[in-house]
């Protein structure tokens, strides 16, 4: 017996069904930008060497703390913990331990006594799968790659919650400059307003200018309940985000408060394969299903269980542990599946498709990846040039609004020059605001692009 289960255990060290090895996606050599854009390398940060804002910081870590879906990560996490101790117990043996009583009568008219007979038993129950072609090894390495995937599946939710959270953050503050602006803007046309009236009153001008004052009063009222409505949109959705009701969220923060990490080291495209955590849960999937198809290739064959039972047996309860009453069985199954109408067959060709379409899908999760990066490089350069021209602009405007006050006060203009003026200076400080927002946006799309500065838990 104990040749026959080393022979066994040599057996075992074979495992059929292929075994995985990485897709050559032959990878470019470096990201695709604009010709005069500088790639640098180097580590990733982590999250807070990126967002920091002290506010900003508070908020992302009490979203990584209460988030739902985060926590819902964690616990398919455990889940996949327990399935991964499941699949691997087969490949153990399993003990059990029975206890017994039967009283027996046996019929006189069958060759019995006509009496009645008792047997009590304890018994050590052994039961043990050899796993010679793999079945359960298979099983327990797509089982462990399971674990892995949802480990990178709970970082890609912790990288998108961060990014989410900053998003939304840079969206509440730039609102809020915007209402701000706009109702000091308000308080300033109420103010001028009053005056042209004043003025018309004492027959110094039109109506026609009272009339053009008024509606540039309410051109920027316009603004505010949208701005208002956008406010509440945001912080709900920054609340949700943070696993909490919805209320008000106090961010009395401008940009000019909030420091701007002006660049990330892009590093290889290859580095994306080992560091963007959906790109690492597309190949585990791909390891799962690769070993999904030796699963069920090894069920072709046969079967082999040993079990057996040790233990004593006595007609007496009072003489069980008598060593008399010692009773073993050993037996060696083999189990060859015959027929089954193809099944087992169809069940392999399906594997083989499975893990084509895993192949297929981690393929196109890495040119995502690639597109995402190549988009997020350039958007943020484009936004840090689109804010340097904003900027201009709002200087220029403001240099225009200046001079136009002062030749309408000398009565060289109209008032509708200097209504003109200060429509286009109101519509560049919004804009200025919008460029610098996207900014930050981009920035945290791009820390996202390149995998987020994930941490181990």
């Amino acid at each position: 017996m104990l040749r026959r289960l080393a022979f066994c255990s040599l057996l075992a060290g074979c495992a059929v069904g292929p075994d995985y090895e990485r897709p050559n996606l032959a990878m470019p050599d470096t990201h695709r930008v604009e010709p005069g854009l500088e790639l640098t390398t180097g580590e990733l940060p982590k999250w807070k060497a990126v967002f920091r804002d002290p506010l900003l910081q508070a908020l992302i870590e009490r979203g990584l703390e209460n988030n739902l879906d985060l926590a819902a990560a964690r616990s398919r996490l455990r889940e996949a913990e327990a399935e991964l101790t499941r699949a691997r117990a087969p490949l153990y043996p399993s003990l059990d331990v029975a206890a017994g009583a039967e009283r027996e009568y046996e019929s006189e008219l069958t060759g019995g006594d006509g009496e009645t007979a008792d047997t009590y038993s304890f018994l050590g129950l052994l039961s043990w799968e050899l796993d010679i072609w793999g079945f359960n090894r298979r099983r327990a390495e797509a089982a462990a790659a399971d674990l892995e995937s949802a480990q990178w599946s709970v970082y890609a939710r912790q990288v998108s919650l961060i990014g989410a959270i900053a998003a939304s953050y840079f969206n509440l503050v730039a609102v809020n400059e915007q209402l701000s602006l706009t109702n000091s803007t308000v308080a300033t046309r109420i103010q001028a307003l009053r005056i042209q009236e004043l003025r018309n009153q004492s027959g110094m001008i039109s109506g026609l200018e009272v009339a053009q004052a008024k509606v540039s009063l309410a051109e920027a009222e316009k603004q505010i309940p949208t701005l208002k409505n956008s406010r509440l949109v945001f912080e709900n959705q920054l609340r949700r985000l943070l696993g909490e009701m919805p209320a008000s969220v106090n961010t009395s923060r401008s940009f000019e408060d909030i420091p701007f990490a002006s660049g990330l080291p892009a590093g290889l495209p290859s580095d994306l394969l080992e560091r963007r955590p959906d790109v690492r849960v597309a190949e585990l999937g791909l390891v799962a299903a690769n070993a999904e198809v030796g699963v069920a290739k090894a069920d072709l064959f046969p079967r082999l269980t040993l079990t057996g039972e040790f233990g004593t047996e006595s007609a007496d309860l009072s003489d069980l542990l008598d060593s008399g009453g010692r009773a073993w069985v050993a037996t060696l199954g083999v189990a060859q599946p015959l027929f089954n109408a193809g099944a087992r067959r169809a069940s392999l060709d399906a594997a083989w498709e499975a893990r084509e379409q895993a192949q297929l899908a981690y393929a196109d999760t890495v040119l995502a990846s690639l597109e995402e990066v190549s988009n997020s490089l350039d958007g943020l350069a484009r936004s840090t040039e689109l804010a340097a021209s904003t900027a201009r602009l709002r200087d220029a405007t403001r240099e225009y609004l200046k001079l136009a006050s002062s030749r309408y006060n000398n009565g060289v203009i109209g008032y509708i020059d200097v209504l003109d003026a200060q429509r286009q200076y109101f519509d560049a400080e919004l804009s200025l605001i919008d460029a610098v927002r996207d900014q930050h946006l981009l920035m945290a799309q791009l820390y996202r692009a390149l995998g987020g500065g994930w941490e181990f838990e």
